[in-house]
């Protein structure tokens, strides 16, 4: 689930800056938050809550560059909410 979330991290910083090399920053940035070790070895509510507020704005910036977002897009930005609430 870490693996997963760090993928997405690059994923955002680099349809944000247009730039591999921002993605490297945003995964080092990522990787070295003290609080995000103890998720990445112990399977808590917060690792899983952190894959989806990274796919919510994955999600976000997707449906921000396509003005005309289709449902699926909505139904995907509605479950991970609910699930967010959940583990939260």
């Amino acid at each position: 689930i870490w693996l997963v979330t760090a993928w997405m991290v690059h994923s955002i910083a680099v349809q944000l800056q247009g730039r591999h090399q921002a993605g490297f920053w945003a995964v080092l940035a990522f990787a070295t938050a003290p609080v995000l070790h103890v998720l990445g070895i112990g399977l808590l509510p917060d690792t899983l809550l952190m894959l989806l507020t990274a796919a919510t704005m994955q999600l976000t910036l997707r449906m921000l560059q396509t003005p005309d977002a289709d449902l699926p897009n909505w139904w995907f930005g509605g479950a991970w909410a609910v699930c967010s609430g959940l583990l939260a």
